[in-house]
């Protein structure tokens, strides 16, 4: 008995047609980068109260103090209790290596962090000296910032797309096209935080600069975007 597979040659023609590779779509890539120059207008403190004895009570008792008088005079300093926030109290032993014998014990070293969150600027240096006098012993960071960084950020990231439709269409002119709808938007990732400088084919606005005090200067922080687009060649 014989069969015969006719329909084999129409199946492999069905599939030679469905591997055709499409036109390639003409386009245009295009960087834009925004910076926009903002004043901070908030100060971030890191700080740590560290506290050390023999005695793992005493050593957590004198940290206790010194926090609590913390916590009092950043209040009598007007700053609002839910800008301040206080970490978990850690415990350490420490010890120290003996060549031939037995670790020396040394004590018990108890540290409890505290965040402060400043909103006047000019107070910054008032509160940093006030808080070492009441038991503050450890500064870890210090950090100005703006507290309304994400509508700085959206504005920004609109002006790196401003600046990326105006790039791709004087590219487009130049041999006498234009551009279509974007075809493809990446957002590339920035640090907020930098030194000013001066980018080409980017978008700068700047809303003045801000001082805080007259020991104390603020100065600007810049918050940048960059964006990739890819526009359809008309």
């Amino acid at each position: 008995m014989r069969a015969w597979w006719v329909l084999a040659p129409f199946l492999v023609g069905a599939t030679a047609s469905a591997h055709e590779a499409e036109p390639a779509r003409p386009l245009v890539v295009v960087t834009g980068e925004a910076e926009v120059r903002v004043a901070p207008d908030q100060a971030v403190l890191w700080m740590k109260v560290v506290t050390e004895d023999k005695e793992l009570g005493l050593a957590r008792q004198q940290n206790d103090d010194r926090v609590k008088a913390t916590l009092a005079l950043l209040h009598g300093l007007g700053v609002p209790a839910e800008k301040i926030q206080t970490g978990l109290m850690t415990i350490d032993r420490r010890e120290s290596l003996r060549e031939g014998g037995k670790p020396l014990f040394l004590g018990y070293e108890v540290t409890k962090g505290l965040t402060v969150v400043i909103d006047e600027l000019g107070k910054t240096d008032e509160v940093l000296a006030q808080v070492v006098k009441a038991g503050v012993n450890r500064v870890d960071r210090f950090q100005l910032r703006c507290s309304e960084t994400r509508s700085h950020k959206d504005k920004a990231r609109a002006l790196a797309m401003r600046a990326a439709r105006e790039k791709a269409s004087a590219l487009a002119g130049e041999i006498g096209q234009s551009i279509g709808k974007a075809f493809e938007i990446r957002e590339e990732q920035q640090t907020i935080w930098r030194p000013v400088n001066f980018n080409a084919n980017a978008i700068e606005e700047d809303p003045g600069r801000g001082a805080a005090g007259d020991s104390f200067s603020a100065g600007e922080n810049v918050i940048r975007a960059s964006v990739t687009v890819s526009f359809e060649l008309r």
